[in-house]
Formats: structure tokens, C-alpha cells, sequence
């Protein structure tokens, strides 16, 4: 098990090309099972690799494009 902030990431099933996020602090994240801290840091992490990019983004609301290869590299 990893405890670095580094470890964090999302995984997906089967290859999307785009993923939802609401990152407000009020957020339910009943999907992620997670607390919001560990998925902002998994956002962050994928970001700066970059295996998603911002396309859009509407106050807490964002899309980011999915780049597969890099998801399968990482894996």
C-alpha cells in the first residue's frame, strides 16, 4: 500500500474519452470511495503527467480529455 500524495490516481473501465469532475468542497463522493482530499491529489496527479487534460471548465465543474495511451502505460 502507498501513503505518498503521488499515488493517487483514478482508473477507469475500458477506455473513456472524457471524464466528469466536480471538485467543490461539498461534494458527495459516493463513487470515487474516497474522501475529496485523495481525489483532488489523484486529479492532480493524473493532470501533471498529463493522462487527462482540462478542456472545460465551468466554476467547479470540468471535463478533461482522457489520453488513454498513457492511462495503459501507467497501469
Amino acid at each position: 500500500s502507498c501513503n505518498e500524495d503521488s499515488c493517487w490516481w483514478l482508473d477507469f473501465v475500458g477506455e473513456p474519452e472524457y471524464l466528469v469532475v466536480d471538485s467543490h468542497p461539498g461534494v458527495w463522493l459516493t463513487m470515487t470511495l474516497e474522501d475529496r482530499q485523495n481525489f483532488v491529489k489523484a486529479i492532480e496527479n493524473m493532470k501533471r503527467i498529463p493522462a487527462i487534460t482540462l478542456i472545460s471548465k465551468q466554476e467547479s465543474a470540468e471535463i478533461y480529455a482522457i489520453d488513454n495511451q498513457i492511462i495503459r502505460q501507467i497501469r
